[in-house]
């Protein structure tokens, strides 16, 4: 019966691959039980030594995975509040930011095993998990025919994700519960959590504190000490924003995602990806009694017999499930309202943007109510909606159009906390960032590589495409420590190259880190050269309270106007008059300089791009001017 419903399952999958029957349609037992696929297309492969037997094509094809209808039917790990609720061993979905890269790995694709009864010897396959021989059956050493390499990535949940996005991505299937263990052998039952997972420690902690001596460095010195915890359980999640850590909910863990094939290149660090693959809950992945590292050969420093170091990249599938991927798609500045996951921005943004053209005015006015009503300033909340709207575009390697603001004053300072939740209530990525000589002691901004563990420690500044990154600055004039300073020079490239620098033993390696970044602060910050300095006066008292249909209106428009990563299209007069208004109002403002003139550029264009549309026009750079005046009016004030 078994190798009957194999055939009729690989039958109506070439089937659905070949269109000869309607898809989507009873995709239960494709997508519940993807490894009875693969393993009779092991079987039936045609080169008895092949490693890829066309089985991840054939379920892309067979489940459109590569259509948003397809993609969307697969039940995510992102919307369940437990892993339970998912079969192991079924297809899932998980959107995450690629947190770390580890090295490659070997794994055996298949196996032989040896009936104890009459000796015959049977090939299996275990891509997708790990070795299980069948009852009553010998595991024979693994033939090195059959090894393969695959390399794990570490994901975790996008970092400052506002809650409406994942209610807004949630999939039409609901996820089905956990029936039966990976290889349907009864059920699973829930994985006890060890002692230590009740509470996080911070690695690099004092007490209890191990060294361990590292590679010698280029040109004979030495390196520092690394210093580090002992298990995946006081490593900790490793999440950029610690507060977001929840080892409770599903859809705020982590996961280890085994990419193979051409997906091991195709993947960077820092990106935003989402994947379908196999999900694997298998607790042997934190069993390390076996491998030669439990020796403590590792370095010579370590004890015979100890288990130093031993899994801090192999945390306990119940806090960390694995997902052997089968298909992934690269995101980016996502936004669930302005695009889907298969297609990105232009699969929904032209035809949202026509439908909703004719209310771009009150839109854009709601949205500036809004802000208003969070800073009590109009002033302010029109720049920042400039800057919530306006992404990066690149000449020569540089990030040009970004607006970023340093709004000062006390007002900004005590309105700070409202102007964050204003900003997750629009958008759909926030982070905070506090940066204080007391702060920069116990918080970790940069990323940086721990050689020991093999691990990159996250940073604060970790983040995706499109985030808005809310600074609080009180930093005081003062001498600052070393590690002080780089965390500030850290946040100073990002303000002004959108790179993220990360810190390696010999070497510093640059990520992407397209931010666009709100200093507040009480006085001007030093972070603020190349930003719109806006000193917040409370010019009124605004409450707005928009239902929730307006809410979402509101979140599709910011979403459908930060899409344009296109240089702007000046009309005649524009190219002119600008030059003409620096001369003039350098004479009347002394903070204007080459800079400001910059500024007016990109906020030109993300005014048009507020307003629906991608050509500067002279009445657009009258609306840039008016701001303008405005705010060069207060700085000159507040200087006096």
């Amino acid at each position: 019966c078994s190798k009957a419903w194999l055939k009729l399952t690989s039958f109506r999958l070439l089937l659905l691959a070949m269109g000869c029957i309607e898809p989507m349609t009873d995709l239960s037992s494709f997508i519940s039980n993807p490894c009875a696929i693969v393993d009779d297309l092991f079987a039936s492969r045609e080169d008895p030594s092949a490693k890829d037997f066309g089985e991840k094509d054939a379920i892309v094809a067979a489940l459109q995975l590569d259509t948003n209808a397809g993609f969307l039917a697969i039940p995510s790990l992102n919307e369940v509040d437990l892993v339970e609720r998912l079969k192991p061993g079924s297809l899932v979905r998980y959107r995450g930011y690629v947190q770390d890269l580890f090295d490659s790995e070997i794994f055996p694709v298949a196996f032989d095993e040896a009936c104890s009864q009459t000796g015959k010897v049977t090939t299996r396959c275990c891509k997708y998990r790990l070795p299980t021989t069948s009852p009553g059956h010998t595991e024979l050493p693994t033939n090195i025919s059959c090894l393969a390499d695959r390399r794990p990535v570490y994901a975790v949940p996008v970092p400052g994700e506002s809650a409406w996005v994942r209610k807004t991505a949630v999939a039409p299937a609901p996820a089905p519960r956990a029936t039966g263990a990976v290889n349907g052998a009864g059920p699973m039952p829930r994985k006890r959590c060890r002692p230590e997972e009740t509470e996080q420690t911070v690695e690099g902690s004092e007490e209890g504190e191990t060294r361990r001596a590292g590679p010698p460095a280029v040109g004979g010195a030495a390196p520092e000490e690394v210093t580090g915890p002992r298990t995946a359980d006081e490593f900790g999640l490793n999440l950029p924003l610690p507060e977001e850590e929840d080892r409770s909910r599903a859809d705020r863990c982590p996961c280890l995602l085994y990419l193979h094939g051409a997906d091991m290149e195709a993947v960077r660090l820092g990106n935003v990806i989402e994947v379908v693959g196999i999900l694997d809950v298998d607790p042997r992945y934190s069993d390390f009694s076996t491998t030669p590292i439990e020796s403590g050969t590792l370095c010579d420093s370590m004890e015979p017999g100890s288990s130093f170091f031993r899994d801090a990249r192999n945390p306990s599938t119940a806090l960390v499930p694995r997902i052997h991927v089968l298909a992934h798609y690269q995101l980016g500045d996502f936004h669930p309202v302005a695009e889907a996951p298969v297609g990105g921005a232009d699969s929904l943004a032209a035809a949202h943007w026509a439908s909703i053209r004719s209310e771009v005015p009150s839109l854009r006015e709601a949205a500036v109510q809004a802000l208003t009503a969070a800073m009590g300033d109009r002033l302010a909340a029109e720049y920042m909606l400039l800057a919530l709207v306006a992404r990066s575009f690149t000449v020569d390697g540089m990030k040009l159009g970004r607006v970023q603001l340093s709004l000062t004053g006390d007002h900004a300072v005590g309105r700070l906390n409202t102007v964050v939740e204003a900003c997750r209530a629009l958008v759909p990525r926030v982070a905070s960032v506090r940066m204080s000589r007391d702060a920069l002691k116990t918080e970790k901004v940069k990323p940086r590589k721990n050689v020991a563990l093999e691990r990159i420690v996250a940073g604060r500044l970790q983040l995706a495409p499109g985030t808005m990154v809310v600074v609080k600055d009180e930093l005081s004039v003062g001498e600052l420590d070393a590690n002080a300073t780089e965390q500030v020079v850290a946040l100073k490239e990002v303000v002004e190259k959108a790179e993220l620098p990360v810190e390696f033993p010999y070497c510093k390696v640059v990520i992407p880190c397209d931010c666009s970044v709100i200093v507040v602060s009480k006085e001007k910050s030093v972070f603020a050269k190349t930003m719109a300095h806006v000193p917040v006066v409370q010019s009124q008292e605004a409450t707005l309270q928009l239902t929730g249909e307006q809410l979402a209106a509101v979140r599709g428009y910011l979403g459908l106007a930060s899409r344009n990563r296109e240089r702007a299209q000046y009309c005649d007069g524009v190219v002119d008059e600008i030059p003409r208004a620096y001369a003039e109002l350098r004479k009347r403002y002394p903070s204007v300089d080459q800079e400001t003139c910059t500024l007016w550029h990109t906020m030109c264009r993300a005014w048009a791009t507020a307003n629906g549309s991608k050509e500067i026009t002279l009445d657009v750079w009258q609306a840039v001017r008016s701001l303008e005046e405005a705010r060069l009016q207060r700085v000159s004030c507040t200087a006096k």
